[in-house]
């Protein structure tokens, strides 16, 4: 009886230690941290939200709504709003997932290079990383974008170069900006075989240049100009070396043990990884209108990179998670590493940009207005208050980023001529008032004389914990 019991217990121990156990492992520790902090949020996923929703009511971007990405993330989200209806904690979850997927894709290709150590401890650095822990649940599309590129990645070392043509065609459907990653996939392809890079060439080329002439050829240049033409007008709205102190400030661990990783591991080990790394940093340097998020395309290269060198430094240490001398360096660096990465974001950054007062906000609308009536105002709240409202945004301008303004896309005289045409009902302003009440920040969507002309502040909600603003007025609009 001693001798099965004895047997049961080995056999579940050496379970436990399987390395895809421990991923899935991790990928439940991560999940349980972030599910909780699902939360509607201040941000311009909001857009995506309520365009996919459009979409399924017969209205199409570019032509219909401006829109300044390719059209990837809108159809997946018009098709989750078709089949489940306007449930935006869901759609948040999908992107956990995707993130988990991707933590899943980094094991696979440690996995291939016969380093599953390295895989178990990629998959931890970029789950915990503080990039990851902070954007994970804020839908941008850039998850997508790192997904699609793994998955590349996986089906080249895999020898099916077809199906990652199609893969790296569905990163740059979700954004262009995944341009420089898909070209280190290329080269990876380039160096298999020869027959490898054709085949993932012909394949990316056929649909990525086919679907753009398809769009072109039915919207013309309003696709080129939203999806590229105005990105190229883009100046720096952000200060980019306040972005990366930032950056640099709370993953530093990361990047240090990626660096590290030149002094124990063989460079043609660590070319991949490099590539991806140089690309995705080249994009950062170059890109003028950079934030915080698009980290997220040099975060699982850092994490493939610490991810060898902890595989290296500690291959004296049997990868088990409990030995007869104590736990291992390396399992306690990375109990460490997810215990720091957990605590700054729970106490500094998971409460932040929440919209506590929600449904206060919808409820008002809806009892305080006619169905025909239409709302405008700050892209960070508008879509998202008239998606669940149902009331529409005057003249379906939905995205009122100020760089729609700055670059000259819009001149606001011609959109408040519009608004007035259109008879707004309640406009919404995220603004910075200082300690004396004066207004420091509207925005550039509106201007201060046209509220003060045309509208009245009916409500008002202080905003507890933002990167950029302190309240959220709500104005009412008689024309």
């Amino acid at each position: 009886m001693n001798m099965s019991k004895e047997r049961f217990t080995g056999k579940i121990f050496n379970f436990m230690q399987s390395p895809w156990v421990m991923v899935a492992g991790v990928i439940i520790l991560f999940l349980i941290i972030k599910v909780p902090q699902i939360d509607y949020r201040y941000g311009d996923e909001n857009i995506y939200f309520l365009m996919g929703k459009l979409i399924t009511e017969g209205q199409f971007p570019y032509q219909d709504f401006f829109f300044a990405s390719p059209p990837l993330q809108l159809i997946f989200t018009a098709l989750f709003v078709a089949l489940f209806g306007f449930h935006v904690y869901a759609m948040k979850f999908i992107s956990l997932l995707t993130v988990a997927g991707s933590a899943f894709f980094l094991y696979v290709i440690l996995k291939k290079n016969k380093s599953e150590v390295a895989g178990v401890c990629a998959a931890v650095l970029y789950l915990f990383s503080f990039v990851t822990l902070t954007t994970s649940d804020y839908v941008s599309g850039v998850q997508w974008v790192v997904f699609f590129t793994l998955g590349a990645l996986i089906l080249i070392a895999h020898e099916k170069p077809g199906w990652a043509g199609v893969a790296a065609t569905l990163a740059l459907f979700t954004r262009f900006y995944a341009a420089p990653l898909i070209f280190v996939v290329g080269l990876y392809a380039l160096v298999s075989t020869q027959k490898t890079w054709r085949r993932f060439f012909i394949s990316l080329c056929i649909l990525f240049i086919g679907g753009n002439l398809l769009l072109y050829g039915a919207l013309g240049t309003q696709y080129e100009q939203s999806v590229a033409l105005y990105h190229l007008q883009k100046f720096e709205e952000l200060d980019k070396q306040k972005v990366l102190d930032f950056f640099l400030r709370w993953d530093w661990l990361l990047l240090v043990v990626s660096g590290l990783s030149l002094f124990v591991v063989r460079l043609k080990q660590l070319a991949l990884p490099l590539l991806g790394l140089a690309a995705g940093g080249l994009f950062l340097y170059v890109f003028k209108d950079i934030y915080y998020l698009y980290f997220n395309l040099i975060i699982p290269f850092l994490a493939l990179l610490g991810g060898m060198f902890l595989a290296n430094i500690f291959h004296l240490y049997p990868f088990s998670l409990v030995l007869k001398k104590g736990i291992p360096l390396m399992v306690l660096f990375l109990i460490i590493y997810i215990g720091y990465g957990t605590w700054h974001y729970m106490r500094d950054h998971a409460g932040a940009a929440r919209i506590d007062y929600l449904e206060e906000l919808v409820q008002y609308v809806r009892e305080h207005s006619d169905p025909k009536d239409s709302l405008y105002g700050s892209f960070e709240i508008t879509p998202l208050v008239a998606g669940l409202s149902g009331r529409a945004i005057a003249g379906n301008f939905i995205d009122t980023n100020n760089k729609t303004f700055s670059t000259g896309m819009v001149a606001l005289d011609e959109r408040e001529q519009a608004l007035l045409k259109e008879k707004a009902r309640y406009i919404f302003t995220k603004v910075l008032v200082d300690g004396q009440g004066n207004l420091l920040e509207l925005g550039r969507f509106i201007s201060l004389d046209f509220l003060q002309r045309h509208c009245a502040i009916v409500k008002s909600f202080p905003i507890q914990k933002d990167y950029y603003s302190n309240f959220l007025l709500v104005w009412e609009c008689r024309y």
